[in-house]
């Protein structure tokens, strides 16, 4: 049996990053927290965080964060219980972390934010990513459920197929008039400049594969930032992928025109969540499937 005072340090250690800061989570000295972890480690014959800025939790870290993670939420399920039957257990919200991608994020996952908050007291950490990098921070333990590619779900935990979230290639008017004034072919992409989210952005190469079956070579400019990134393509930088969903109402308004409008590229999405029979976990799972069903393609 684990001690479960030395799991809850490990547990604050990862979370806050620090021993300092799981200190003040816990209301002891971070001596107190040092003294506590590696009681642990030497329990379990292995080192559990690197003693790094930030703390960073080893992979059996990372497996005992995340039973914490869930005996949290169990936790929270049995004090809604007791404050149902008219006792009070605390009041701290619970923190549920979710890895969702900056384009889900950005186009339909923030009413799930707004709608399951209404009514729940619950707080939620978004572990954003790279659409294609979430699963790492539920691997890890770090998230409880993930929004997630299909091709990128795990095995062994829960699944739920969400729709489609589609993608049009966009570019100013401008732009588009100068760099393709004989139409979009693979010659005339390679000759001019992409715009990219950030290093892990397959994107623009997966739109190219989807369109002409076919890679070539781009030039990208970088721009990490979801807002920047359809600004950069307003502004005539270079010709991007965004989710359909962001620029309609530019296409609408002529500040954007897609390259191919009648060949969009589409990603299924899913909700992959912890196996956990946790409560509210259920609930936030009930809202995520009623909004993508409202707003994504099926």
């Amino acid at each position: 049996m684990f001690d479960y005072k030395l799991l809850n340090a490990l547990w604050a250690v990862v979370r806050e990053g620090s021993f300092e800061g799981a200190a003040v989570r816990l209301s002891i000295t971070a001596s107190a927290v040092s003294q506590r972890v590696k009681l642990l480690e030497s329990r379990v014959g292995q080192v559990l965080v690197v003693r790094s800025k930030p703390c960073e939790a080893t992979p059996m870290g990372y497996r005992l964060f995340a039973h914490m993670e869930q005996v949290k939420l169990l936790e929270q399920d049995v004090k809604s219980d007791f404050q149902t039957s008219g006792l009070v257990v605390g009041r701290a919200p619970v923190v549920l972390r979710v890895g969702v991608s900056g384009d889900s994020m950005n186009t339909w996952f923030n009413r799930v934010i707004a709608e399951f908050c209404t009514d729940e007291e619950v707080l939620i950490h978004i572990l954003r990513d790279d659409r294609e990098y979430t699963t790492e921070a539920l691997k890890r333990g770090e998230a409880i459920a993930t929004v997630t590619p299909r091709d990128r779900m795990l095995d062994g935990l829960k699944s739920l197929p969400l729709g489609r979230l589609e993608y049009s290639a966009v570019v100013s008017p401008g732009f588009h008039a100068d760099a393709f004034p004989e139409g979009v072919t693979l010659a005339s992409l390679s000759a001019v400049r992409g715009i990219a989210f950030d290093e892990k952005d397959s994107l623009p190469d997966l739109w190219i594969k989807h369109v002409f079956g076919g890679p070539t070579t781009i030039a990208t400019h970088r721009v990490p930032s979801f807002a920047g990134y359809i600004n950069a393509c307003r502004a005539g930088i270079g010709w991007g992928i965004a989710p359909s969903l962001s620029v309609q109402g530019d296409i609408a308004a002529g500040r954007l025109v897609e390259l191919f409008p009648e060949d969009q590229m589409a990603t299924e999405l899913v909700w992959q969540y912890s196996a956990i029979s946790s409560d509210i976990l259920k609930r936030l799972t009930r809202k995520v499937q009623q909004v993508a069903r409202e707003i994504l393609v099926r």
